[in-house]
């Protein structure tokens, strides 16, 4: 089901864009593509749904988000790498989507209200986003090696504590211990860090929710 909905995402836009006269999708970047929703889309639909109460709006955000990746798809140096560049692009259309549904008076939850409370309106968009990639790898580089790579298969590929011990061969309790440590330890860089206030209670919600 998940491969089907990343090839009818890769279709759709290839359409679009053969309308623009932009590009053409090609097997190489269908199979890039392929490989990067196949490794983070479970992470990504569950961050969307810490922010979006109603299935159709998380719905909505994931097919933006993926749009968003296939239009930004050159910029990838490779699999790993965009994997921050997701988390952001998730969290700043999650936020866009809560403002629209607020602004078209549609039911908004409390939580929603009190996320929507702690995003900041005031910078513009694209710095917004190159500060959240700074600040989340930053946070994410000072990790221990095991402990980054640990935080990294659960919070960016949604892998399970015994997903990550099998593949890792480390036992499940130590799985645990990593993970505890690691967000222990990105929480207090988000809360320190500098120029982090005005994002960091919705980043702490997203990132290590």
């Amino acid at each position: 089901m998940c491969c089907q909905i990343a090839t009818g995402i890769c279709k759709s836009l290839s359409s679009v864009f053969t309308r623009q006269q932009h590009t053409t999708l090609n097997k190489e970047n269908q199979d890039f593509f392929n490989k990067i929703y196949q490794r983070y889309h479970k992470a990504i639909y569950a961050n969307i749904c810490k922010i979006i109460q109603d299935p159709q709006g998380v719905e909505d955000v994931f097919q933006e988000v993926f749009m968003a990746l296939w239009i930004n798809l050159h910029k990838a140096e490779n699999v790993a790498s965009i994997a921050p560049w997701l988390f952001v692009v998730s969290h700043n259309k999650s936020i866009s989507c809560l403002r629209k549904k607020l602004k078209e008076s549609i039911f908004v939850s409390e939580q929603e209200v009190a996320i929507l409370q702690t995003a900041d309106t005031t910078i513009d968009q694209e710095e917004i986003t190159s500060h959240q990639l700074s600040i989340i790898r930053n946070a994410v580089a000072q990790l221990p090696d095991k402990r980054k790579e640990v935080f990294q298969l659960n919070k960016f590929e949604g892998k399970s504590v015994e997903e990550i011990a099998s593949e890792l061969e480390l036992s499940p309790a130590t799985v645990k211990e990593y993970l505890k440590q690691s967000i222990r330890l990105v929480r207090t860089y988000l809360q320190t860090a500098p120029g982090a206030s005005s994002i960091a209670t919705v980043l702490l919600l997203f990132f290590v929710g």
